[in-house]
């Protein structure tokens, strides 16, 4: 933070990234009491996310219908979209399935409008997780339960995505395809430009870093037009340094940890929370979290009422059905 002072004397600034950096903290913390003192009110925030959920899909319509006037399908690839995206593991733990499933084809919907290929990858890969770990937990081999839900999500996919790519004339499939061609847009080229501007780090720049959010200002001082890393991992190397990447494996070791005590528990909350955490896992790599408080802040809230519920006094809810 200190660095960020030194580059931009603006109080705006500097308070700016306070709150960016504070944010989600804040978020689990207020969650997680919340809940913790009111266990009643776990259910009370699930209603809530899913009426966030709609609201935000009648936002991601209109900011889409706006991004393409005169044609439907002239330009998406809108990262809105993790608006949507990062609901799906509070859709996950609703009880009435109907509200579920609308909950889960809706964020569907939305990732294949989006044509963002971290998310379709996210969003098919932390599904698929789910599945397994339910599976596990509910120790069956085959369950036709399973294999209907599975069609069902299959056949609305499919049903999107055809109707999808035949309106943009197989847009969606052509940018899977150029993904080896183009470098994961470019995201390759930008790592080595990353890798460039850390190897001129100094001692103390290695264990603290260089501030918040100050890659992209390193960057354009380079001759690089460029916003962030987008890698979780190499970004809070950069801004936060080993301190920051420390601080940032312990929380990917701790909510790996309590996925695997949920699951072993055979608890219902453990194929959600594995869910949640290949959202995390994979929009680290190709993409970011840790600059966006306003997504990640979705994942902490999670995290936090999920973390008071299950724990405590709390622990009888974990055998119950969803």
């Amino acid at each position: 933070m200190l660095s960020v002072v030194l580059i931009d004397y603006s109080v705006e600034y500097f308070l700016q990234s306070l709150l960016e950096v504070v944010f989600c903290p804040l978020i689990f913390l207020y969650f997680f009491v919340v809940v913790k003192k009111k266990s009643y009110l776990f259910d009370d925030a699930k209603i809530m996310f899913f009426l966030l959920l709609i609201c935000n899909f009648i936002f991601y319509y209109y900011v889409y219908i706006y991004r393409n006037i005169g044609s439907l399908f002239s330009s998406p690839l809108l990262n809105v979209v993790y608006y949507l995206l990062l609901l799906l593991p509070w859709m996950l733990i609703i009880k009435n399935k109907v509200y579920r499933y609308i909950g889960i084809v809706i964020i569907a919907a939305a990732v294949v409008l989006s044509m963002k290929r971290t998310a379709f990858i996210a969003f098919t890969l932390s599904l698929l997780i789910y599945y397994l770990f339910e599976q596990i937990r509910l120790r069956l081999i085959i369950s036709m339960r399973l294999l209907v839900q599975i069609l069902f999500l299959v056949l609305a996919l499919y049903v999107i995505y055809s109707y999808v790519e035949q309106q943009t004339w197989g847009f969606f499939e052509k940018r899977m395809i150029s993904s080896f061609d183009d470098k994961g847009s470019g995201r390759l080229d930008i790592y080595m430009q990353v890798f460039r501007l850390l190897n001129k780090n100094t001692f103390g720049e290695w264990i603290y870093g260089h501030g918040h959010n100050t890659l992209r200002i390193y960057n354009v001082m380079d001759g690089y037009d460029l916003l962030s890393a987008h890698n979780d991992w190499l970004e809070i190397l950069f801004d936060y340094g080993i301190v920051g990447i420390i601080i940032y494996l312990f929380l990917h070791l701790t909510l790996i940890r309590y996925t695997f005590i949920l699951i072993k528990r055979r608890s219902v909350f453990g194929p959600p929370m594995a869910a949640s955490y290949t959202i995390l896992f994979i929009m680290s790599l190709t993409s970011h979290l840790v600059l966006y408080a306003s997504y990640f802040g979705y994942l902490m809230a999670f995290w936090g009422a999920l973390l008071a519920f299950s724990s405590g006094f709390e622990k009888k809810a974990l055998s119950q059905p969803l």
